[in-house]
C-alpha cells in the first residue's frame, strides 16, 4: 500500500477488526436463523488484500494475481498457471490448448468430433465451436438402478 507523507490510507489492522465485527460468526437460532446454500467465504486477510488493491486501485490482474498465479503453479507443480474471468473462459482456454501443436497427431484439429453434456447450457460446447471443432452431444441414461 502507498505511504504519502507520513500517512497510510489505511490501517490493515482496522480493517480486520471491521471484519471480525461486521462478519462475526452470529450463534443459529432454528427456525430464525437463515441458511445459505452458498455465499462469500473470507477471512480477514483476504479482506485486507482486497481493501489494499482498492487504494492502489489496481482493478485488475497485478501484482496479487501474479502471485496467485505463481503459488497456484508451485503447489501442483506445473510450468505455469493462469486466471480467467469465469468457467467459460476456462472453458474455452482449455479445449483451446488441445489443439496445440505440441501435442502432435493427438491434438484436436478442424473437423474433429468433440464430445459434450447434452446442451442445456450454452458455455460447455462454445468453445469447441470457436476452436473449429463439431460439438457433438451424448445423451445420459440416469435411470436409477436397484439392487436385485
Amino acid at each position: 500500500m502507498q505511504t504519502i507523507g507520513t500517512k497510510t490510507p489505511e490501517d490493515p489492522r482496522l480493517v480486520a477488526e471491521y471484519h471480525g465485527e461486521a462478519f462475526a460468526l452470529r450463534p443459529f437460532v432454528p427456525g430464525k436463523t437463515p441458511i445459505h446454500y452458498a455465499g462469500r467465504v473470507f477471512d480477514a486477510d483476504e479482506l485486507t488484500t482486497a481493501t489494499e488493491a482498492v487504494l492502489d486501485f489496481w482493478l485488475t490482474a497485478g501484482r496479487f494475481s501474479d502471485e496467485f498465479e505463481s503459488g497456484l503453479a508451485s503447489f501442483f507443480p506445473v510450468e505455469s498457471a493462469m486466471l480467467v474471468n469465469s468457467g467459460s473462459s476456462a472453458n474455452l482456454l482449455a479445449v483451446s490448448s488441445l489443439t496445440s501443436a505440441s501435442l502432435g497427431d493427438r491434438r484436436l484439429r478442424p473437423g474433429d468430433e468433440v464430445i459434450t453434456v447434452p446442451p442445456v447450457f450454452p458455455p460447455p460446447s462454445t468453445p469447441s465451436c470457436k476452436t473449429v471443432q463439431c460439438p457433438s452431444s451424448s445423451t445420459l441414461n440416469w435411470a436409477p438402478t436397484s439392487p436385485a
